[in-house]
């Protein structure tokens, strides 16, 4: 552990101080390269930047990860703070614009102070070898806004309502996949507007929209924020007034509670280089909770003469579109809820890191984040945020708290400028009495934030190549926020699943292929929206669909893959006969010609409706009605979401290609990867059981983990509690397995042999950390290999392929 003496303490800050400090993230103005973050309004804007989520935050830093592969996660999360966080930035309460000389932006706020302590001496370091390459400058906004932490107190005239309805969307036990929309969109834009419209330089052109789509349009088309585009009377210093609600930055949406991202960032960087500062302050509780207790022991105090309170509730816009946090205070918000969860979620890995990197010396921040916020948590259950308050008292007990508290405030005090001074002697006793609240307090939130889950298939990974089919007749609002929800469940990532969106009316393509939810949120708006064709045409999205697949199909090299969706969103429940017909027909030839791919349909109406338009009739239709509501979203996409959970990737022989007439007899390899306690499940077509020769799968350990393999031919979910007679399990580690698959289909019609099916299935805590390649998602991941041993290539009966003529018509029908 380092520890600093207090002359070297006294001499780091001396030397900071004079080597201009404004050049830097704790300085007294906006840092030079924060600056276009202030003065670019497509870079300011909040409803232009990227939501503020946690997926989000774990797609900007793997970007930066990949991009710059050399830097360790003590050097990035040190970096990340030095080069995107500034605390406390608000806009001046006069009149001043933004000129060639000066922006009407400062850090001026109470959480400046901590942030200045924060990077001279509790993570000391720089940003100059940040990889800024790798993401562009919303992306980097974005990361900036999403890393510091501000509260925004300046009225907004809104207020009316939007407070009012803060206490109504405070989450009470809900399962884990409850997410719901706090404020509809239509009302939170109506709400920001207030009297914007009388500053508006030009009047709004009549439209023939509903009064939903023209508030999105006019919102989406302004140049400027609705929070910070004020009504003029409004910013000037004639109205002093404080919002009710007023908005908190720096918090990002995670299902387990609204989190401080900064902060736990900050936990990452002071962990793994840890030190202490005049022999008392800990850097790990500093730059957590104890250093959020302390600013709010010297603010509170400061200004009212003792200790009030801890804690500030809150509710966002949206939950599947997160941009706007609004806390339920106007005072005593210097330690919010979402400093309260970052704080004990900052010191929980800020302790454990350490250890993480001795076990694993190349573990990376995204890694830490994306294991912590989610159900199976860091290598084991306890260590998650679902489990924090739990986890509370082991961490920070109240003797240890009180004490680091009492040691950072007068730290703290040294930087501050809080509205009145505080008695040396006193501040044992007040970092008592506020460790004391905040104990009472934060039990209070574990009962309206979600629980740790007890499903365990909520942890298989979902892994889909997913084409989304829209109408872009749908409400901006609606087609916007059901996409986001999709995909930020999907498991949207380089690891996982990818996606593209097309045009339901003339299938002109939307958003292209991609593995990073970065993507859509940076090209799907409503202008992009409304420049597409309206409308759905069936015939035309099957064949474009099937386009789509095959070329993919012709370039496969692999044999493991993710399974295959597309789903259908029209806008409007109407299907004529000539469309029901022409899909029964498409879809009969797909089960031979594109066994993989499966047709869903989410759209609005009844659900029978659909049913002849699906791979799977029914059970593959689900209903999403055109309302803003964010339950109603949640509600109709959450089936939606399990069923495409439950679809098996496929396992193909690349050479077939997607006519089915390429070389037979071959071996192809793939390697693939298994997260601990969790089950992969695979499908093979009977497309290649025809012919003969000896025909095997062969599944090899390559040592990472003790994993089971079970097959099937009647069972899809075959696995160990399987009760399918024909059920064949076998334990792999290092050792290989063959599974025999001769006379599988001895004749007759490809679409009367049955498939074959294959688990691979993790069920304990993996202690090998030796996942290192590039499709490792974490460390503990368990490689194995499958490989296939002459598989054949057919897509019609073993009676009728060589009918050429039968073969050039499907496949011309297929193209049409």
């Amino acid at each position: 552990m380092a520890r600093m003496t207090p002359i070297f303490a006294y001499l780091t800050i001396l030397f900071c101080l004079n080597n201009h400090i404004d050049a830097q993230n704790y300085g007294s103005s906006i840092a030079p390269y924060l600056v276009e973050c202030y003065n670019q309004t497509d870079l300011f804007v909040a409803d232009r930047r990227l939501p503020s989520t946690i997926n989000v935050l774990i797609d900007l830093i793997r970007k930066a990860e990949d991009g710059r592969t050399t830097q360790d996660a003590r050097q990035l999360s040190s970096e990340l703070i030095h080069r995107f966080r500034q605390d406390g930035i608000l806009r001046s309460t006069d009149t001043a614009e933004d000129t060639e000389f000066s922006l009407p932006f400062s850090p001026v706020g109470i959480q400046a102070s901590k942030n200045r302590v924060l990077q001279l001496i509790l993570i000391p370091g720089s940003a100059v070898n940040f990889p800024n390459e790798t993401l562009n400058a919303l992306e980097s906004c974005s990361l900036h806004f999403i890393l510091s932490s501000t509260v925004d107190t300046t009225i907004r005239n809104d207020e009316s309502n939007v407070c009012n309805r803060l206490g109504r969307y405070e989450r009470r036990g809900r399962s884990v996949d409850d997410d719901v929309e706090v404020f509809e969109k239509d009302q939170l834009y109506k709400a920001l507007r207030g009297n914007m419209e009388e500053a508006a330089e030009t009047p709004a052109e009549p439209s023939d929209e509903t009064p939903e789509e023209t508030l999105d349009t006019q919102h989406e088309e302004t140049e400027d924020d609705p929070v910070e585009s004020l009504d003029e009377k409004t910013r000037t210093g004639a109205l002093q007034s404080l919002s009710d609600c007023p908005v908190e930055g720096g918090v990002i949406y995670t299902r387990w509670g609204a989190v401080q991202a900064g902060t736990v960032i900050a936990g990452i960087a002071a962990g793994l280089a840890q030190q202490t500062i005049e022999n008392l302050v800990d850097s790990r509780f500093a730059a957590t909770l104890s250093g959020d207790l302390a600013k709010a022991l010297l603010f509170q105090t400061g200004r009212t003469g003792a200790v009030r309170s801890v804690g500030a509730t809150g509710g966002w816009n949206s939950t599947q579109v997160p941009r706007w946090y609004f806390i339920n205070s106007n005072t005593n918000f210097e330690m919010t809820d979402a400093d309260i969860r970052a704080g004990i979620d900052g010191l929980i890995i800020a302790q454990n890191v350490v250890n993480w990197r001795n076990s694993f010396q190349t573990i990376k921040v995204s890694q830490i984040l994306d294991l912590y916020y989610s159900q199976r948590g860091v290598f084991n259950e306890e260590v998650r945020a679902c489990n924090r308050y739990n986890l509370l008292a082991t961490v920070a007990p109240t003797e240890t708290l009180i004490a680091q508290t009492t040691a950072f405030t007068p730290q703290l005090d040294r930087f501050a400028v809080s509205p009145g001074s505080i008695i040396p002697a006193g501040i044992p006793t007040l970092s008592q009495r506020i460790v004391n609240l905040f104990n009472q307090y934060a039990p209070t939130m574990s009962s309206s934030d979600l629980q740790c889950s007890v499903d365990t298939k909520s942890r298989n990974r979902i892994a889909t190549e997913i084409i989304i089919v829209l109408d872009t007749a749908w409400t901006h609002n609606v087609a916007q926020a059901a996409i986001s929800y999709i995909l930020d469940n999907l498991d949207v990532n380089r690891f996982e699943s990818s996606y593209m969106i097309i045009n339901g009316g003339d299938g002109g393509v939307i958003v292209n292929s991609s593995t990073t939810i970065l993507d859509y949120h940076q090209r799907f708006n409503l202008t992009v929206q409304q420049a597409h064709q309206t409308g759905f045409q069936y015939s035309r999205m099957y064949a474009e669909v099937e386009n789509i697949v095959r070329e993919r199909m012709d370039n496969f090299t692999d044999v493991g893959g993710k399974s295959t969706i597309a789903v259908f969103m029209p806008s409007q429940a109407t299907v004529s006969e000539a469309d029901r017909n022409f899909a029964r027909e498409r879809l009969e030839m797909q089960r031979s010609l594109l066994p993989d791919l499966r047709i869903m349909v989410l759209g609005p109406g009844q659900a029978t409706v659909y049913t002849d338009l699906t791979t799977g009739g029914e059970m593959d239709v689900f209903t999403l009605q055109n309302s803003i509501d964010g339950t109603n979203i949640v509600t109709a996409l959450n089936p939606f979401l399990d069923r495409v959970r439950d679809i098996p990737r496929r396992l193909i022989n690349p050479a077939c290609r997607s006519d089915f007439s390429g070389s037979e007899g071959e071996t192809h390899t793939h390697d693939d990867f298994l997260e601990p306690q969790t089950i992969n499940y695979y499908r093979i077509s009977p497309n290649y059981f025809f012919g003969d020769g000896d025909r095997s799968l062969i599944v090899r350990g390559q040592g990472y983990g003790t994993f089971v393999v079970c097959t099937s031919r009647t069972d899809m979910y075959v696995s160990q509690n399987s009760t399918a007679a024909d059920r064949d399990c076998r334990n792999i580690n290092s050792n290989e397995e063959t599974f025999i698959m001769d006379g599988f289909c001895t004749g007759g019609l490809i679409l009367d042999c049955a498939p074959f099916y294959i688990s691979v299935q993790s069920t304990a805590v993996n202690t090998i950390w030796r996942c290192t390649d590039v499709g490792c998602r974490f460390p503990d991941n368990i490689k194995f290999t499958f490989t296939l041993v002459n598989f054949s290539c057919r897509s019609s009966s073993t009676t009728i392929m060589g009918s050429v003529a039968l073969i050039a018509v499907m496949l011309a029908l297929l193209k049409w």
